[in-house]
């Protein structure tokens, strides 16, 4: 037997089982004139099991998919996308946990809300779906949020998710439409094959610890932080509350702070000690609070990033008791951190170097636009043509 025979062949394979992975695979396989097309994924460990399952999990969506959706506000788009992706499995008989709960965002400070004001102006405009809602209002609806809030916008499309519950859901899709899903196999090296690509067609070997494979395209969805991306270290607080409703709910400071970052060089950002920055959501009583953030430098070790930062947790705690009446005694049941990759304009990094695909830079909204992200990345990738979806997203090297 010829030696190229021996691997196992795809078209696709997908680097990474987290959600935008599991999502790409999704796509890549659902297409009814593409039904020829084989699609193996390869996850180093279990579905969802990387900083898919750290994430908050919240779907902040504002954007009806009945009215004419304008691309160009990149993130409410790919929010809605994902919401009909998640729906869309769902519809098939898996069990994605979405909840569509709501999402208020905050104002605590003068400078917050009138940032927050300005923003809902323009989300009218854009005929988004955003209610201006004020204190008074505001607490009929949530009782224990604090007087320290100005003011907030509310968004009845918003949701939220268990991340690797979801993440699962989207395999068990994948599974059903015949894509090859492997889990325990972490990549070794990717190599282009030269002359043998040439002659059958599979252009790309990937060597993993137990086998080798060939593929026609290569994508590469891991979540990792490389050359062109920051790497932000964020922590999750988790435990048991009363009688709090089932919401999303984010700080408008975290917004106006956000904002300032574009300007920022890629190692200059300002995140250490933020402790304004906090969003989460509250689900039978139980509230997820997330922030903490801090930027990771040369000089932390690999230990140290990982390691759980009282000073973070306790600045997490300081607004969140700002912000909620209630929480005097809150103890956390369960606490961790984890490094999300940010880019230095916030958007996502989309690269194509020949047909190798790689989707970084989901800057701890992974949930939130990866599987509506996905949808697009393998219409590129099936077509060959960058869809004008993508066109406002970064990317880097693409030939």
């Amino acid at each position: 037997m010829p030696f190229f025979n021996t691997y196992q062949k795809f078209d696709n394979l997908v680097i990474g089982g987290g959600i935008v992975g599991v999502s790409i695979a999704y796509h890549l396989s659902k297409n009814e004139d593409n039904k020829n097309s084989k699609t193996v994924l390869l996850e180093k460990n279990a579905i969802g099991s990387g900083a898919t399952t750290m994430s908050a999990g919240t779907i902040a969506a504002c954007m009806n998919p009945e009215n004419t959706p304008n691309p160009k506000l990149w993130q409410p788009f790919m929010a809605m996308h994902s919401i009909k992706t998640i729906l869309e499995v769902e519809k098939l008989g898996y069990k994605t946990s979405f909840h569509q709960s709501g999402e208020y965002t905050f104002a605590t400070n003068k400078n917050s809300y009138d940032y927050l004001k300005t923003m809902h102006a323009f989300a009218e405009r854009e005929g988004l779906v955003s209610k201006w809602v004020d204190l008074n209002e505001l607490r009929k609806t949530l009782p224990n949020v604090s007087k320290n809030c100005l003011g907030a916008t509310f968004s009845e499309l918003s949701g939220q998710v268990v991340p690797g519950v979801l993440a699962e859901a989207i395999a068990s899709a994948c599974r059903a439409n015949g894509v090859v899903v492997i889990e325990g196999e972490e990549v070794v090296r990717v190599e282009k094959r030269g002359v043998w690509g040439l002659f059958d067609g599979y252009h790309y070997k990937t060597v993993t610890n137990a086998n080798s494979y060939l593929s026609r395209n290569i994508i590469k969805a891991e979540g990792a932080c490389n050359s062109k991306t920051v790497p932000v270290k964020g922590h999750i607080m988790i435990g048991k509350v009363q009688n709090m409703p089932n919401t999303v709910f984010y700080c408008s400071d975290a917004y106006a702070e956000w904002s300032t970052w574009s300007n920022a060089s890629s190692r200059g950002l300002s995140l250490d000690q933020n402790p304004t920055h906090i969003y989460g959501k509250v689900l039978n009583n139980e509230i997820m609070i997330g922030g903490g953030r801090k930027l990771i430098d040369d000089s932390d070790s690999s230990e140290s990033m990982h390691e759980i930062e009282p000073l973070e947790t306790e600045s997490i705690l300081k607004k969140a008791r700002f912000v909620f009446d209630g929480l005097e005694d809150f103890v956390a049941d369960q606490v961790y951190t984890g490094i999300m990759p940010f880019t230095e304009d916030k958007k996502v990094m989309i690269d194509r170097e020949e047909d190798v695909w790689t989707v970084n830079g989901m800057a701890s909204s992974g949930i939130m636009h990866g599987p509506g992200l996905a949808k697009f990345v393998a219409e590129w990738v099936k077509s060959g043509d960058k869809p004008g979806e993508l066109s406002f997203l970064d990317d880097y090297g693409e030939k």
